[in-house]
């Protein structure tokens, strides 16, 4: 932390002190009627059926308290939720009145995550809600999404309580008011517009006040800075009123697009290094250059190619993503939560799968290509390279440990390799598990053991966690680069240089992982496997393992000194919070190791 950024955090502090008694000139501003159509809605009388039914499905399980959280674990929410229950723990936050600065909502009592209580209050319930009141006629879904905001109010007055502790929960959920106003004001009903008018009133201003007050900044400035200030576009653009207690839309534009070119490189990989905190910060810049009709420019051409980047790195299979993942979502606006990612991915491609998106979005950027078979795409900028040849795809890590001093979503992943066969993932990035409820599995999940990369069987000391979002001591950026139909990562290991090299050989329809150590110390993979694949035959070098809905792939290895070739069951994280067991084969070895995963068909069974 430099100087600048430690003065920047003492005044940071002094205005929490104060927030309280300065928020009361919040109370005194006339927000006024909406000055504009954004978020624009489109013309619903295109909606197709499919759509229809899949939005009323979706209101009906909120409105009868079924909430999937995290894409895949269903709870059951009371009406009105309880704001500082975390569903996932059954736990609760502080409910007494404590104000915000006083709050440390990283160690909550009772093994309680803050980041699953926020999960419940950015609001895309209430989205939901009301695009079943506009889309579907159903005003009383409309009037519930007033109810539930109504009193939302009421039990998180400003700055008091978990959820005014991250700027980026405040931005999120302007986002989605914004919808929701759109959408109920879209009904053009007198009675629902009279209490829209007074929801917004209590809701905006304060919201909108919080963001430019307390908005992040400096080592903290990620994936939050983007989301906080897409929250003002939203809202200032739809409320222009709304300068005048935090800033102008064009101003915030202004500010975000320096963050957009800041925190994705130049070949469109976010320097998070997080796969699904790319597609997160993609659709806060998406929502908002949508929204102040940026037209063709440097921006926009950035995130073209970040697009480009995510369609390319994803699986749209099992995505196992890379580096943290908490399965974030923004506005509701695919098909179904649990099919999200695939229907963006669908979306950008111009692809059959992503109408539902297109519906609510328009069109993608354009000239977005799906990722050539059979050769490598490497983006050397973000340390990552991929490719798909004969139904495998491979992903193989060179990236740095993440962006800026905390790197506070990378993992310790460097030369981690990540292959799926088929629609099935094989080799696995761990996943992330939890943030705050839960410290020690998110250490562990994080952690070089965890990932595949060669790495010597005493260990590494460095990068080390000094706190949930903090790493020091970062690892030097690996050297990437392509030899023909090979692709090599060179890491610079307690100065001397491990080079791993992946390839496809396409006679015995298999992947070759050549891992180079040299000297004498012993290094040890552990390949970890995706749920669902168990070992059905083992010997000194070989194993065979085979899913449980069939599909057969065998791990032969061979090295300048084999140690040891041992299976066992590990932790690994699918979605946030959930946890299941997975194989992992350990390859201990000196000098040199090479790695081969073979596709079984019934001729080579025999």
């Amino acid at each position: 932390m430099d100087a600048a950024e430690f003065t920047g955090r003492v005044f940071q502090k002094a205005r929490l002190a104060v927030g309280r008694s300065s928020a009361n000139a919040v109370h005194d501003f006339h927000l006024g009627d909406p000055a504009g159509l954004w978020p624009s809605l489109p013309d619903r009388e295109i909606a197709t059926s499919e759509l229809r039914e899949s939005v009323s499905t979706e209101a009906t399980s909120i409105r009868n308290g079924k909430w999937l959280l995290f894409g895949w674990n269903e709870v059951q929410v009371p009406s009105p939720p309880d704001w500082n229950h975390d569903y996932a723990n059954g736990s609760d936050a502080p409910t007494d009145g404590v104000e915000t600065r006083r709050l440390n909502y990283r160690e909550l009592a009772l093994g309680a995550d803050a980041r699953c209580i926020w999960e419940t209050n950015r609001w895309a319930e209430m989205v939901k809600l009301a695009q079943n009141g506009w889309l579907n006629g159903v005003v009383n879904d409309a009037k519930l999404a007033q109810r539930w905001l109504f009193d939302w109010h009421e039990k998180n007055p400003l700055g008091i309580g978990i959820n005014w502790t991250s700027s980026l929960e405040v931005g999120l959920r302007l986002i989605n008011f914004c919808w929701i106003d759109a959408l109920v004001r879209g009904h053009e009903s007198a009675d629902l517009n009279s209490a829209q008018d007074e929801l917004a009133q209590r809701i905006v201003p304060g919201h909108a006040w919080w963001i430019w007050r307390h908005r992040s900044f400096g080592s903290s400035g990620n994936n939050h800075v983007l989301g906080e200030l897409a929250g003002l576009v939203l809202a200032t653009r739809r409320w222009p009123t709304l300068e005048r207690v935090s800033c102008r839309a064009a101003e915030a534009w202004q500010l975000m697009s320096t963050e957009i070119l800041r925190q994705f490189a130049d070949d469109g990989g976010n320097r998070e290094q997080a796969l699904h905190y790319h597609q997160f910060a993609w659709e806060m810049a998406w929502q908002a250059q949508r929204v102040i009709e940026n037209g063709p420019g440097l921006v926009n051409e950035r995130l073209r190619l970040a697009a480009t980047f995510f369609c390319d790195l994803v699986h749209d299979g099992e995505p196992w993503d890379f580096g943290d993942s908490d399965d974030a979502q923004i506005t509701p606006l695919a098909f179904a939560r649990r099919t999200a990612l695939e229907e963006w991915k669908a979306w950008l491609l111009g692809q059959e799968g992503g109408a539902a998106l297109r519906f609510w979005l328009g069109n993608p950027p354009s000239a977005i290509l799906g990722l050539a078979a059979g050769r490598w795409k490497i983006y050397a900028m973000s340390g990552l390279a991929v490719q798909e040849v004969n139904g495998w795809k491979a992903r193989i890590d060179g990236s740095p440990l993440g962006f800026g001093r905390l790197a506070a979503h990378g993992h310790l992943d460097a030369m981690h390799v990540s292959l799926w066969e088929g629609q099935r993932a094989l080799l696995i990035d761990p996943g992330t598990g939890a943030y705050f409820g839960n410290p020690e599995v998110r250490r562990k999940l994080a952690s070089w053991e965890m990932h595949d990369g060669p790495l010597p069987v005493i260990g590494r000391a460095d990068p080390h966690r000094m706190g949930p979002f903090l790493w020091v001591n970062h690892h030097p950026a690996p050297r990437m680069d392509l030899d023909g139909g090979a692709c090599t990562v060179r890491f610079d290991s307690a100065g001397h240089v491990i080079r791993r090299t992946i390839l496809y050989r396409a006679d015995d329809d298999a992947w070759l992982v050549t891992d180079e150590t040299g000297g004498q110390q012993p290094y040890v993979v552990r390949w970890r496997l995706a749920p669902d694949w168990i070992v059905a035959s083992q010997s000194a070098t070989e194993i065979t393992v085979a899913h449980r809905k069939g599909g057969t792939v065998k791990l032969s290895v061979e090295s300048d000194e084999l140690i040891a070739l041992e299976a066992a069951e590990d932790l690994v994280s699918p979605h946030f919070g959930e946890f299941r067991l997975g194989v992992a084969l350990s390859v201990t070895f000196r000098g040199r190791l090479g790695s081969q995963w073979q596709r079984v068909t019934p001729s080579r069974r025999t």
